[in-house]
């Protein structure tokens, strides 16, 4: 993976991946909002929204 930052204001450019067959992957960030207020939730799965899913916990 390489990262390219702005030098000015030290904010995230792009990012290539490499993957082990030799393609490459780049993703421009066009808009980055930052420090974002959040809900706890956001990032929360929650099994009971999709009961036809098999959950398998590998904590």
């Amino acid at each position: 993976m390489s990262i390219l930052v702005n030098q000015k204001n030290l904010s995230l450019e792009s990012f290539s991946v490499y993957d082990k067959n030799g393609n490459v992957f780049t993703y421009h960030i066009i808009h980055l909002s930052s420090n974002l207020e959040l809900p706890e939730n956001t990032f929360t799965f929650n099994p009971a929204d999709y009961p036809d899913v098999e959950v398998i916990d590998m904590r």
